[in-house]
C-alpha cells in the first residue's frame, strides 16, 4: 500500500504543472502596453496598445485599441484569439472606430503573444499584411 500512496503523492505535483502549461490562463480584463514596428513610421517610438478582453475557456474576443501618443489619432479593432500552452494566438478582423493621421492607415494586425502569468504580462510578435512587423509588450492592469 505504501507504494500506491507514493505513485499518487509523486503524480499529483505533475498533474498540477500540467494542467498550468496547458492554457489554463484567465486573460480577461484590461491590457495596457506598447507596439514597436521599427521599419514604420515612429519606429522604436512606437504606440501605445490595449486590449479589452474576454474569456471562454480558451477562446479570447474583445476590442484592441491603437494610438499615437499625445495626438488624437487611435483605431479600435475587433479581436479574437485562441490560448494554446503559454501563448495567445490573435488576430484582428476589423476596424470599429478610428482617426486616422493623413496619408497614413491602420494596419490589420495578428500574432502570438508568450504569456507570463507570474507577471501578469505579454509579449510576442505580430505582422500585418499590409505593414512591417513587429513586436507587442502588454501588462494586465485590470
Amino acid at each position: 500500500m505504501k507504494r500506491n500512496i507514493s505513485f499518487v503523492c509523486l503524480m499529483l505535483p505533475a498533474i498540477f504543472f500540467i494542467s498550468g502549461c496547458a492554457g489554463n490562463f484567465n486573460l480577461a480584463g484590461k491590457w495596457d502596453g506598447k507596439m514597436i514596428q521599427r521599419d514604420g513610421p515612429r519606429g522604436e517610438s512606437g504606440y501605445i496598445m490595449t486590449f479589452n478582453i474576454g474569456q471562454k475557456d480558451s477562446t479570447v474576443y474583445g476590442i484592441s485599441r491603437i494610438e499615437i501618443p499625445e495626438t488624437p489619432y487611435f483605431a479600435e479593432m475587433k479581436i479574437k484569439g485562441l490560448i494554446k500552452n503559454d501563448t495567445l494566438y490573435f488576430a484582428e478582423t476589423n476596424i470599429l472606430k478610428q482617426n486616422e493621421r493623413a496619408g497614413y492607415f491602420w494596419c490589420l494586425k495578428k500574432g502570438a503573444l508568450k504569456i507570463n502569468v507570474k507577471n501578469k504580462s505579454m509579449e510576442g510578435k505580430w505582422a500585418s499584411k499590409d505593414c512591417a512587423p513587429g513586436m507587442i509588450y502588454m501588462a494586465k492592469t485590470k
